[in-house]
C-alpha cells in the first residue's frame, strides 16, 4: 500500500500515546529551518481517555506541559495521529530565547526562528541555553512521565516552556 508523506502545517493538533486507556495532544506551532521536517511543538498536560475524544478547543486551551524543537518522524510514520487543526496565535506562547556562539566567547541572543538576533550580555550568554532538538519519542516519554508512567529525566526541563527571564519577550521586548 503506498502512502504519501502527509503535509503537516502550523496549526496541527496530533495525538500523543500515553497507555493503553489515554492519549496525550500536541500542536505544531511554529516551523524551524529550510528542510521543513522540524516543527515547535506544544505539548499539553492533560491526559484523555483514547474511546473519548475531547473537543480540540478545549485541548488547545490547555495548559502547555512541553514546549519543545523536535521533528516530524512520529507523525510522519503515523504513531502520532493528526486529528485536527487550529490556528495558532503566536503572541499566546511563551517563546524561548537562545543564545548562538558567534565565535570564541562571543553570543548572540537570538529568538525562537533565529530571525531577530543581538549581541548577549556575559549574564544572558551564561543563562540562555543554546538552541537544542529534541527526537519525537523523548517528548512522548517526557509526557508520559508527567502523567506518573516513567521516570523524569532531569535532561528534560528543557522541554518545559522558558522560565519568564528566559522568553523571547523578555529579551527583545514585545515588538
Amino acid at each position: 500500500m503506498g502512502s504519501r508523506k502527509q503535509k503537516l502545517r502550523v496549526g496541527d493538533i496530533f495525538t500523543i500515546p500515553l497507555d493503553d486507556e489515554r492519549l496525550g495532544y500536541g500542536q505544531i506551532v511554529d516551523r524551524w529551518g529550510e528542510s521543513g521536517g522540524h516543527f515547535y511543538f506544544a505539548v499539553f498536560a492533560e491526559a484523555y481517555p483514547r474511546d473519548d475524544a475531547p473537543p480540540i478547543d478545549e485541548v488547545v486551551a490547555g495548559d502547555i506541559a512541553l514546549l519543545a524543537l523536535s521533528m516530524d518522524a512520529l507523525l510522519h510514520h503515523g504513531h502520532w495521529e493528526v486529528v485536527g487543526h487550529r490556528e495558532v496565535d503566536p503572541a499566546l506562547l511563551p517563546w524561548p530565547a537562545f543564545k548562538e556562539a558567534i565565535s570564541p566567547g562571543e553570543f548572540h541572543v537570538v529568538d525562537h526562528t533565529g530571525e531577530r538576533r543581538r549581541p548577549a550580555t556575559a549574564q544572558e550568554s551564561n543563562e540562555f541555553p543554546f538552541r537544542s532538538v529534541a527526537s519525537p519519542i523523548i517528548l512522548e516519554r517526557a509526557l508520559q512521565s508527567i502523567h506518573g508512567l516513567a521516570d523524569w529525566d532531569p535532561q528534560d526541563d528543557k522541554l518545559r516552556p522558558p522560565a519568564a527571564s528566559l522568553t523571547e519577550a523578555s529579551a527583545f521586548g514585545n515588538g
